[in-house]
């Protein structure tokens, strides 16, 4: 079992703990937990900040050398601890490594139609380790949070009147170029969410009925020119969910139509 909370930062990426395996040592593998790791198979890929109760601590930060994996390891020497019932004595904990995950998390619980959405329970709709399942390709990616109900308020009262609340993630590329946004609008109403729907319908080009609907109606668009990838919509309750890609000119999106048509998928069952 892994203690709660376990959080690490590398190159500006939070990740959380999710397995502590055991170390291979020279006579053998030590089990403590999981499939054993020797060091040989590993590489140090640069330092991070293990965030703990004690305070936070730099850490050598590693990768397998043979697997093209986006998670992280950390090493854990053995330590000489205390026996329990036996005064004096001691006796050898094992090696381990630490498994770390971006973005990873459970899904929170995520609000139905007519529950408010929260801050929590939007980021429990979607994480980057929902997106890395759906990469054709290796790419280390970092998501950025907002806010925008507040921010669009202060611009303009009227746009968000009927809304009660509006957040948003982006997930890019680390080394930058490609990337995608994912938002959801939670509205007073499902009469306000169906008519912004088909506010956004009406208002953008090319946008089309999907074939087999997501949630209660859907639209997409599939573009991939001119830096635009593809856009999908739609609407549950009083929730409105937009997916979109968006790459410089000349790249392929992050993930095609078909794959934001997975993710939606995957938020409408956490709606």
């Amino acid at each position: 079992m892994i203690a709660p909370d376990l959080r690490l930062t590398f190159e500006g990426v939070e990740y959380t703990g999710v397995e502590i395996l055991s170390a291979a040592s020279p006579t053998g593998p030590v089990m403590c937990c999981g499939t054993p790791i020797n060091m040989d198979d590993m590489e140090v890929v640069g330092t991070g900040t293990n965030h703990n109760p004690d305070g936070d601590v730099s850490v050598e930060v590693y990768r397998p050398k043979a697997d093209a994996t986006t998670d992280l390891y950390t090493f854990h020497p053995a330590q000489t601890v205390e026996a329990l019932g036996e005064p004096g004595g001691t006796a050898t904990g094992p090696a381990t490594w630490t498994r770390w995950t971006a973005g990873f998390a459970p899904p929170a619980p995520a609000a139905t139609s007519g529950t408010a959405l929260t801050e929590d329970s939007f980021k429990g709709l979607m994480t980057i380790k929902d997106v890395e399942t759906l990469l054709t390709s290796k790419v280390t990616l970092k998501a950025d949070f907002r806010e925008l109900r507040d921010m669009a308020e202060g611009v303009n009262p009227a746009q968000v009147e009927k809304m009660d609340s509006w957040y948003q993630m982006t997930i890019d590329a680390v080394d930058g170029g490609k990337g995608m946004t994912f938002s959801v609008i939670d509205f007073d109403s499902t009469s306000s969410a169906q008519d912004h729907f088909e506010k956004m319908k009406s208002e953008t080009p090319g946008m089309q009925d999907m074939d087999s609907p997501i949630g209660d109606a859907s639209i997409e668009i599939d573009v991939n020119a001119q830096g635009i990838g593809s856009m999908l919509v739609f609407i549950r309750g009083d929730k409105l969910v937009s997916l979109h890609t968006a790459q410089p000119e000349g790249q392929r999106p992050l993930l095609s139509l078909e794959s934001l048509k997975d993710l939606a998928d995957l938020v409408a069952s956490r709606l």
